[in-house]
């Protein structure tokens, strides 16, 4: 069959090590024989020829008819007969591939097929693994060259099987990582070992069509026929991190939620005992009894009430907010309330401009929470030579509503400027929590809506705005 015993050992060598055998058939005679390698394949007796039948005896019985149909089909009109079909080998079943080329007279008559047969049961077992597998596998060798992929690699990338198969494995990362990423490659393949890829580090592959995409990798190293392959396990993890961020989000918006009680709580339990060390302090009392109990009742009021809205906003479901129009008046009668012994005590006003038609859609409390930090800020933040003077204006613009709180307080120093917004950034480093602003500005944002200031040693003014369409 060779022609000479040098070619014979180099071809059996090669054989072995692809775990294949060559074979011919003469097709005249329908007789065949094969190469050393294939008859260890087929576990065969050594012998000079075989017949037509004795090769048809290898095939599974299931898949014997399909193979017959397509060998005539070839020989009827193909230069190639290529199959893969199931074999009985000591009893075992084994996937076999065959490989062949059809030799012609001039007149077209076929006289020859010479070809080879790999055991490809290894192979079949592990693609068959692969397309059970939950999560994305592909198998690259040491070429860096895409081998084989399964139905959940196509989907996450948006390939077809055969797009990638031969591709070298960059053709899934973005353009960024692909100059260093043969380098790390190698270096893998010099001392491989099961583990995950980029430990640490955040993985980002690319889809087809150019898209990004988070993932976890595992690398596994295997042998197949004698070769080294790697498997890589790919799961895609943008889910996991929607996740992850939303949780981060309500971890920051309970947090929130607890300065926000701790912080509205503070300024009526502190007005709570300013009133009841005056009501004890009968002989130099600035107001009466009867006025500090009125004053105190109204106090309880708004604390019951702000414990009635903690209860709802806690029952709400999570991310979840609803909203209603504003109750302009009442949350005006509340503000009012909340501070008239404040503004008592430091001979302040309190003035209202309402200057709008049409009032925005938000939670219950919350825009009393705003302006009641606002309102709050000014009285803490007063001019010391002269009483304060706090307006709140109103007002449309567009589809927006907008409202003002402006005093005459000391106003907001150079330095302090860029971060009033952020948490404990306060305004004087000696007052208040610094918790204020910054819960006005992530109210607002959840809303949808923005704030703005000026100051001056005049005084200040914060202005924020509202969609009036939710």
């Amino acid at each position: 069959m060779f022609s000479s015993e040098k070619e014979q050992i180099l071809i059996q060598h090669m054989e072995e090590l692809a775990r294949m055998g060559a074979y011919e058939v003469d097709l005249a005679r329908m007789r065949w024989k094969a190469s050393h390698n294939f008859l260890r394949l087929f576990h065969l007796p050594t012998q000079s020829e075989f017949t037509y039948q004795d090769l048809l005896n290898l095939i599974h019985p299931d898949d014997l008819d399909r193979v017959r149909t397509h060998f005539d089909q070839c020989l009827a009109g193909e230069n190639e007969y290529n199959i893969s079909y199931r074999c009985i080998i000591d009893g075992q079943e084994r996937f076999i591939q065959t490989r062949s080329r059809i030799e012609r007279e001039a007149d077209g008559t076929p006289v020859r097929l010479v070809g080879i047969k790999r055991d490809i049961t290894e192979e079949s077992q592990l693609q068959a693994l692969f397309q059970a597998a939950p999560s994305g596998m592909l198998m690259v060798d040491q070429k860096r060259r895409i081998l084989m992929v399964n139905a959940e690699i196509e989907r996450i990338f948006g390939y077809v099987a055969n797009e990638l198969q031969g591709k070298e494995i960059e053709v899934l990362l973005p353009e960024r990582y692909r100059m260093g990423h043969p380098q790390l490659v190698e270096m893998y393949m010099n001392s491989p070992v099961p583990r995950a890829m980029g430990e640490g580090r955040d993985l980002t592959a690319q889809r087809k069509d150019g898209t990004e995409v988070p993932v976890e990798i595992g690398l596994h190293p295997i042998f197949l026929n004698n070769q080294l392959s790697v498997i890589c396990s790919v799961v895609d993890i943008t889910e996991r991190q929607k996740i992850a961020e939303r949780e981060a989000r309500q971890k920051q918006e309970l947090k929130d939620f607890a300065y926000r009680i701790a912080h509205d709580i503070r300024n009526p339990l502190t007005n709570l005992k300013a009133l009841l060390e005056l009501s004890s302090d009968e002989d130099g009392a600035a107001i009466s009894n009867e006025e500090a109990r009125q004053m105190m009742s109204g106090i309880t009021t708004d604390l019951l009430q702000f414990a009635e809205e903690i209860i709802g906003a806690s029952l709400a479901a999570p991310g979840e907010s609803v909203l209603k129009p504003l109750r302009f008046d009442s949350m005006k009668d509340r503000i009012n309330q909340r501070f008239s012994f404040p503004l008592l005590e430091c001979e302040g006003s309190l003035n209202w401009i309402e200057g709008h038609s049409t009032l925005p859609q938000v939670p219950v409390g919350s825009m009393e929470e705003i302006v009641g930090n606002l309102v709050s800020n000014s009285l803490r933040y007063r001019h010391p030579e002269r009483a304060p003077a706090i307006q709140i204006r109103t007002g449309n613009e567009g589809s927006t509503f907008w409202l003002a709180v402006e005093d005459n307080g000391r106003g907001i120093s150079a330095k302090n400027r860029d971060r009033i917004f952020e948490m404990f950034g306060k305004l004087q480093d000696e007052e208040g929590t610094g918790l204020g602003l910054y819960l006005v500005k992530e109210n607002l944002n959840r809303l949808g809506g923005s704030i703005d200031f000026e100051s001056s040693d005049q005084g200040s003014r914060f202005r924020i705005s509202l969609p009036l369409f939710q």
